[in-house]
């Protein structure tokens, strides 16, 4: 009869007659039957049975293991996003779930069932479909992403997941309005009653949700003249509602200072504002710098057909709200701002980020970076 030695009962090893040892292992799936595989293993010494138990215990953590046939991708998707809607922001989660929704067709599949070709079909299919390249990235993305989770939930996952391959993105080149452009467009706009909000856009880089975030209470108007603009919010628009919540990064939580031709046009604002609210209508008096007519939130699709409509009457092309805070980040750097500095004004959590971001701005810059030695006039003194 095999002798149980001491500490056995947590390594499953036990000495059997004849100076041979065996070890038990519990993992993975038969795939017909759906019952519990179970590995056993023999060697000459405990330290031996002991290393191959290590072994297939970390194919089957590393989801090498037969997988449970009872369980569906579409079943492993929904949990995942579950989990994943208590942990991040409710628009996060919502990208998540419309990026996970393109996996569809794969739904129906048992994960044991699952194989690298199907995945790298529906890929090909998404890309001839017209889904852009960067967007099936991403789904490629949640896919791995929701695989791994299941391998740590004991689900395992197949032993391709490196092998899921992404289509190439290029890299970005995001296009600005030179400062000729800005003042073409902040011309046309005068008078309107988002012009405040546009010309911040510009001096500030914020992004949309920051925009409409901002309350009276979150702007210093400095001695100087200048103004200190502190973001500590973001409004969202989830479905059909808004949510306001806080930035998403300690980054995107920041102080910008803007000139004193900013603040002029901010206190000119306030005036309009307080002559709105003065006019008899119902007014909910929350504080916020670029509130709707009845002193709500905007709702965010309100900011954009202002913007055609200027941008038509000014001459230059349309390209939403996002292109105000790119063209902010861009004319920062040909002046030859701290990259540093930019990247912390834009809110971006590194600097990397905005090196890449910018990099066609930095490429004229290094071509402007030429150092010589004039030697002719050394010479001639001498």
């Amino acid at each position: 009869m095999a002798k149980r030695t001491r500490g056995s009962h947590n390594d499953g090893i036990r000495q059997l007659p004849y100076e041979r040892w065996d070890g038990t292992d519990m993992g993975g799936y038969h795939s017909a039957a759906g019952r519990r595989r179970r590995a056993t293993h023999t060697g000459a010494t405990k330290p031996a049975v002991r290393d191959e138990s290590r072994r297939v215990r970390s194919q089957h953590l590393g989801g090498r293991s037969m997988l449970s046939p009872a369980m569906t991708l579409g079943e492993l998707v929904k949990r995942y996003l579950e989990h994943k809607s208590v942990n991040v922001k409710p628009t996060t989660a919502q990208a998540y779930a419309y990026a996970a929704a393109k996996l569809t067709p794969l739904f129906g599949v048992p994960l044991a069932k699952l194989s690298l070709m199907q995945v790298d079909d529906l890929s090909l299919a998404l890309q001839q479909d017209g889904v852009a390249p960067a967007y099936v990235h991403r789904i490629m993305g949640i896919l791995k992403s929701v695989l791994e989770q299941g391998r740590r939930w004991g689900l395992a996952s197949p032993n391709w997941l490196e092998d899921i391959s992404r289509p190439r993105v290029p890299p970005p080149n995001p296009n600005g309005y030179t400062r000729e452009q800005v003042i073409r467009f902040l011309q046309s706009a005068k008078g309107h009653r988002f012009y405040a909000m546009y010309y911040l856009a510009f001096t500030a880089g914020l992004r949309r949700g920051e925009l409409l975030g901002l309350r009276w209470d979150d702007i210093d108007f400095l001695g100087t003249g200048e103004a200190d603009v502190h973001v500590r919010r973001n409004v969202v628009q989830v479905g059909g509602a808004l949510v306001v919540q806080e930035p998403k990064t300690a980054a995107a939580r920041r102080r910008i200072r803007v000139g004193a031709d900013t603040a002029t046009v901010l206190e000119a604002h306030r005036e309009q504002q307080r002559a709105e609210r003065e006019s008899g209508i119902t007014w909910a008096d929350q504080g916020i710098v670029f509130a709707s007519e009845l002193g709500t939130y905007l709702n965010t699709w309100r900011v954009y057909p202002p913007i055609e409509a200027i941008c038509k009457a000014a001459g230059i092309p349309y390209d939403g709200l996002h292109i105000f805070r790119r063209t902010s980040g861009s004319l920062l750097i040909l002046e030859g701002k701290d990259p540093k500095l930019v990247s912390r004004r834009l809110g971006h959590t590194d600097v990397a980020f905005t090196l890449r971001t910018y990099q066609h701005l930095y490429a004229d810059q290094y071509d402007a970076a030429v150092l010589s030695f004039d030697m002719s006039s050394a010479i001639e003194q001498h």
